[in-house]
């Protein structure tokens, strides 16, 4: 069974290397591992981008993002509680 893991947080995080340097301590090699987004920009697609260069180890990526503006101006917390019962 696969460890779920979710990368959310601030909108401003740029830091791709310090994010991938946490995630290559927290997962091990050759573990099966599902990452969940909630594709917001910063921290979330940080997570996207190191599920998909990591894709030949057994991870999974889950998007869950809002589709429409005002999907999105009604639904954070959904979002987050959503990606809360995924993992």
């Amino acid at each position: 069974m696969a460890i779920k893991i979710i990368i959310a947080g601030s909108r401003s995080f740029t830091d791709y290397d310090f994010a991938k340097s946490i995630l290559d301590e927290l997962i091990p090699v050759g573990m099966d591992v599902e990452i969940v987004s909630g594709t917001a920009k910063g921290a979330d697609q940080r997570g996207e981008r190191y599920a998909k260069e990591k894709a030949s180890q057994s991870l999974a990526l889950f998007l869950i993002g809002a589709s429409t503006n005002e999907v999105r101006a009604m639904c954070a917390t959904i979002k987050w509680l959503s990606m809360r019962i995924v993992s």
